[in-house]
């Protein structure tokens, strides 16, 4: 191109730097003359963050449509919902219907409920839903979850449960609690092209006095930890940099310290 034109501009091109980072940048130059000597002016900007960036800020985007549209049809379909557990409702009231029709009425009651909860979910994922903390058993939320997991999850993933027993409850928004081990079952989805084993289990944590000295933001007390791993690619170095409490946090959970990566504790 400079031998045609005697000039490039902004053509992209890839580099790979001494630490073996592939960056892409969009080079310009121009020949030029130095008295005698020729000479080729080039000027080099590295634009490989700026375009993660214009990539993150695209998915974001399409997250949010999809969210608006997932708001939509909850509130479309929670409307509907509502009138069919009214009239469940007053059927049920009524003293003439005999045992057959009764338990018929009964069994529907579960079904309901878990369409109920679908509805919270698609708000959740919205973020359309305001935060509603109480007191969770963290086992039964994880295990409310199962069939919506397996629905995120291809059929060559593996799901493993392991749950403590006797655990303390904790102080938190369920469709957030939702919220947070969806994402991380997703990530870890997209992180087994070719399958692979998912794991997610709780247990009891205490705080002694060495890790109260280590971390600033923990007491001597008993917490819950919710592990999530799997065995996928993993994380690169940079990622691991990153301090994931904010975002947990943002989740809706209450108070806590990172226990490791994918790792979180909740206060009892």
């Amino acid at each position: 191109m400079l031998q045609e034109r005697q000039s490039a501009s902004g053509i992209e091109s890839k580099f790979r730097t001494k630490s073996g980072d592939i960056r892409t940048a969009l080079v310009f130059m121009e020949l030029i003359d130095l008295g005698s000597e020729p000479c080729a002016l080039s000027i080099t900007h590295d634009m490989t963050d700026r375009m993660r960036l214009e990539a993150q800020l695209r998915q974001a985007q399409k997250m949010e449509a999809v969210g608006r549209l997932a708001a939509g049809v909850a509130h479309d379909f929670n409307n509907m919902l509502t009138v069919i557990q009214g009239n469940t409702l007053m059927a049920m009231s009524r003293n003439n219907l005999g045992p057959e029709l009764s338990n018929l009425w009964s069994r529907s009651r579960m079904p309901r409920n878990v369409a109920a909860n679908l509805t919270k979910q698609l708000l959740t994922f919205s973020r359309k839903q305001v935060l509603q903390p109480k007191t969770l058993d963290l086992n039964e939320l994880i295990n409310n979850l199962t069939k919506m997991l397996k629905h995120l999850l291809s059929e060559d993933i593996v799901l493993k449960f392991n749950y403590a027993g006797n655990l303390p409850i904790i102080l938190a928004d369920a469709t957030m609690m939702d919220q947070i081990i969806m994402n991380l079952a997703v990530n870890a989805r997209d992180a087994m092209p070719k399958g692979g084993r998912l794991s997610i289990s709780t247990t009891a944590v205490e705080i002694d006095k060495v890790a109260w000295h280590n971390h600033d933001e923990a007491r001597e007390e008993v917490f819950l930890c919710l592990s999530v791993g799997d065995t996928g690619c993993g994380m690169d170095a940079a990622i691991q940099s990153r301090d994931l409490r904010a975002l947990l946090y943002d989740q809706g959970c209450r108070q806590g310290d990172r226990a490791g990566t994918g790792n979180r504790l909740w206060n009892r």
